[in-house]
């Protein structure tokens, strides 16, 4: 079965958004939406033509809006193959899910649908809201198929939850649903992988108090005897970090739609690429003097297999070469060798004035490094964690309301320019916030991956998905392998070797599993999360028959990465340092068509114009 069919949805996360998604869960089956929670409109607006990217890909051929949406919507309606159609009501949906026979309807109250759905479902029957009714707590009910897959869902109370219901009765899955974390319970789970990195010698202490908490949460030590594999839904945490001999692949709600979509698109795609599909792999190696690389036992593993493999090494694995490498090379798979690390720290007080005159104070945790020297100016990149506005916890949401200052981040922002500083302390950092370069800490700030390609990510480097891995899931990578705390060197390239082993007749999740079991050291070996879904791959072969095809196909590839980042200087998304970074990927195609596609001259003819076209950029900067 076609995980979708014909119909998406753009919508809300409000009441009437979610009735609207489970009438078209009930009526049309499997289906792409798209949720945007409520904000500012023009900002729905960017945010609905972010994630549409990856959606018009897919065979989807009519999306239903809001009616008043649909002016918003305008550009987008002129540029996608897709047709929208306005629904004037979003009420409207409920005299259609309550046009049925009293035999047929399960009555549920509005708020809790999902529950509802799930029971619907079971019984076969639909829904009837009590529209009347208050909301009672989720209940963590198991629909079972006798599936040997599990899809365990963190309730959100957003669409996406309807959307991973779907995936898993189009994968007839087996489905539990969990209640959300409490802030109390992620911010213990939180500090405790911290103190992971910080004290390795006490990891069996550590591991006995994280486990007591997730089996309070999710008892899957039961599940564990009754199920091979797991696919999460989760809010923010890998609840299933401590599952050990099951195949454990987890999504962030964020965008899991898109996930999903890009494993259907993939599937389809691998299908209609088979004849000249060749993967290629990015490899970034930091040359640390303390750390042997594991990428030269990697190209030992896949050398009887047929494969592209590109490499930024030592001190040209600096901040810009990785920015621009890993956003515009078309790769498929990237894979960096190196450490997890963080910038200077401080804590720091500014003072600042709201835009009705009023004083205010806001104390932030602050990361800072320099970086490129712009004439007399220097770069200054900064990432920051608010603690407290005016003495009151920035987390304590109702105290703020409370004193008249719950717009105050709003305030701060509209006050940037102008902040005053009070007072600092530096602080010795305790969190992993990016990787180490040549040149400093990349904190991972990929927006977009070139051509939608949307890639596998592997930073095999400590503690890589805190911090680094949440800033990189935004860019919508399709897979991302990493850590939640400090990695063993030794067992870190046993692990990746081992993965790029089994690679070529594995599913990605598959290959991570398999990888995973051979490591010995318990604390590495819990350390590593797959985030993704279990049915994502990765084709390797030994043999090829057209080879100037191929040739061809990664060359194309190349070239489109280039014309789209080109359009991205002229628009002012990119600097003109960056630009001429781009001529190394440039000069590499140039050399990749000359040595395999010599004869070829509409490709010769695209690379000159590439080069005009950078020739033109630079002169009118000048």
């Amino acid at each position: 079965m076609n995980m979708f069919i014909k119909y998406g949805l753009i919508t809300d996360d409000s009441i009437w958004g979610t009735a609207l998604s489970s009438y078209f869960q009930e009526e049309n089956k499997y289906f792409p939406i798209i949720s945007i929670p409520r904000m500012n409109r023009n900002d729905w607006q960017d945010e609905v033509y972010k994630r549409f990217l990856g959606i018009i890909r897919t065979d989807v051929e009519i999306f239903f809006c809001k009616g008043e949406d649909y002016g918003l919507l305008a550009p987008l309606r002129s540029i996608v193959k897709q047709t929208l159609i306005p629904l004037k009501y979003y009420y409207d949906v409920f005299k259609f899910i309550q046009f049925q026979t009293p035999k047929e309807t399960l009555i549920v109250n509005e708020l809790d649908y999902l529950p509802g759905l799930l029971k619907a479902k079971s019984q076969k029957k639909k829904i009837k809201f009590n529209k009347n009714s208050s909301s009672t707590s989720i209940i963590s009910d198991l629909i079972s198929v006798n599936s040997r897959t599990i899809v365990i869902i963190e309730i959100v109370n957003e669409i996406t939850d309807i959307s991973a219901i779907n995936y898993a009765f189009c994968k007839e899955y087996d489905i539990l649903l969990i209640n959300k974390l409490t802030n109390s319970q992620s911010k213990e789970i939180k500090s405790l992988f911290k103190q992971l990195s910080i004290k390795p010698e006490a990891f069996e202490k550590i591991k006995k108090e994280l486990s007591a908490i997730l089996l309070g949460i999710l008892n899957f030590k039961e599940l564990e005897q009754k199920y091979d594999r797991f696919q999460f839904f989760v809010s923010d945490l890998p609840l299933g970090i401590f599952i050990e001999n099951n195949s454990i692949a987890h999504l962030l709600h964020l965008q899991s739609e898109l996930r999903i979509i890009d494993e259907y698109f993939y599937i389809e795609k691998q299908d209609r690429e088979k004849e000249y599909f060749v993967p290629s792999f990015l490899f970034i190696d930091i040359h640390s003097k303390d750390l042997v690389s594991e990428i030269p036992d990697i190209s030992s593993e896949i050398e009887n297999y047929k494969y592209w493999s590109f490499h930024i090494n030592g001190k040209y694995a600096n901040r810009i070469n990785f920015n621009i490498y890993s956003r515009y090379f078309p790769f498929d798979l990237i894979f960096v060798s190196g450490h997890g690390s963080s910038p200077d720290c401080r804590e720091v007080t500014y003072k600042f004035k709201s835009r009705d005159g009023k004083e205010h104070f806001a104390k932030i945790l602050e990361y800072y490094q320099f970086g490129r020297v712009k004439g007399e100016m220097v770069e200054v990149e900064t990432k920051e964690y608010f603690l407290e506005f005016d003495g009151i916890n920035w987390e304590d949401k109702r105290a703020l309301a409370e004193n008249g200052i719950s717009h105050i981040l709003l305030e701060y922002e509209e006050a940037r320019d102008n902040l005053e500083l009070v007072k600092y302390k530096n602080l010795d950092p305790e969190s992993i916030e990016g990787l180490l370069l040549s040149d400093g800490i990349y904190l991972g700030m990929i927006r977009t991956f070139s051509g939608g390609y949307n890639p596998v990510v592997f930073f095999n480097t400590c503690g890589s998905l805190i911090e680094l891995g949440n800033n990189i899931n935004f860019a919508g990578p399709r897979s991302m392998i990493g850590t939640m705390w400090s990695i063993r060197d030794s067992h870190a390239g046993d692990f990746a070797k081992s993965f790029f082993k089994y690679l070529h007749n594995s599913s990605l999740v598959s290959s991570f599993f398999k990888a995973k079991n051979l490591i010995t050291d318990e604390y590495t070996k819990f350390s590593y999360v797959y985030w993704g879904t279990h049915n994502s791959y990765l084709p390797m072969r030994k043999e090829i028959k057209n080879e100037k095809l191929i040739y061809k196909h990664m060359a194309n590839r190349l070239i489109n990465s280039l014309v789209e980042a080109i359009q991205h200087y002229n628009q002012g998304i990119l600097e003109e340092e960056d630009l001429r970074t781009l001529l190394n990927i440039k000069n590499l195609s140039e050399k990749f068509v000359r040595a395999n596609l010599s004869s070829d001259t509409h490709l010769r003819q695209r690379l000159d114009s590439i080069q005009f076209k950078l020739d033109v950029a630079l002169k009118t900067k000048e």
